[in-house]
């Protein structure tokens, strides 16, 4: 059947790998400072739809919605917020429904299954736009303040109230911000990938196929 087609081609795994491509596209311009001719991006503008931001997603602008470390803490947190109610609306009809089919042992295993499979799909496809958010808190620009004494002052792109290389109380509680998100993020979630990985590892070399292996 359909089912059974879409597993021997590994469907799934082959979704990951592109929507993940399309990701790392996004992220050469505003990351890496990348700098590609319009003709080149044009064929890439439909990717828009892979940047997983909470102000994309809800159509709002960024400055509506608080200052710099506000806008950091919900980009990073929204994600964990979208998990727990997916994990909710996953246990609803495990409660109603399975556990009048199958044994309480049973039951369990089904939600922890689709719970586990639903967190690592989520973590997996944000984790690109949410890590490009964060380093929002680390990309300034520098702007000439004395063209005779060749001095000048550098402001955050995504804040141009914040000073990066003065003293301002405001953008240094942001630096705190970004290292704190940057470890629970971009660090501790390939971390956490890896990890799996590694657990599943034996399984797969004798192609036995796990619950966690399949999620």
């Amino acid at each position: 059947d359909i089912s059974n087609f879409l597993t021997s081609v590994s469907l799934q795994a082959k979704l990951k790998i592109i929507i993940s491509f399309f990701q790392v596209i996004i992220t050469l311009g505003p990351i890496y400072g990348v700098q590609m001719h319009s003709a080149f991006t044009s064929w890439f503008d439909f990717l828009q739809y892979f940047d997983f931001g909470l102000a994309e997603a809800l159509s709002i602008n960024k400055s509506c919605y608080g200052s710099m470390a506000t806008r950091l803490s919900l980009n990073a947190g929204w994600p964990y917020a979208f998990v727990f109610l997916l994990v909710g609306g996953i246990f609803l009809p495990a409660f109603i429904i399975d556990m009048r089919k199958l044994t309480k042992k049973d039951a369990v295993a089904k939600f922890l299954y689709r719970s586990l499979y639903a967190t690592i799909i989520v973590f997996y496809l944000m984790l690109p736009s949410v890590s490009r958010r964060i380093f929002d808190a680390k990309i300034c620009q520098s702007f000439a303040s004395n063209d005779a004494d060749n001095e000048s002052k550098s402001y955050l792109r995504s804040d141009w109230n914040l000073q990066c290389d003065g003293n301002d109380p405001s953008y240094d509680r942001v630096k705190t911000l970004f290292w704190v998100l940057f470890t629970a993020w971009p660090v501790s979630v390939p971390l956490v990938f890896l990890g799996l990985l590694l657990f599943i590892r034996p399984s797969v070399r004798i192609n036995r196929i796990t619950p966690l292996a399949e999620a």
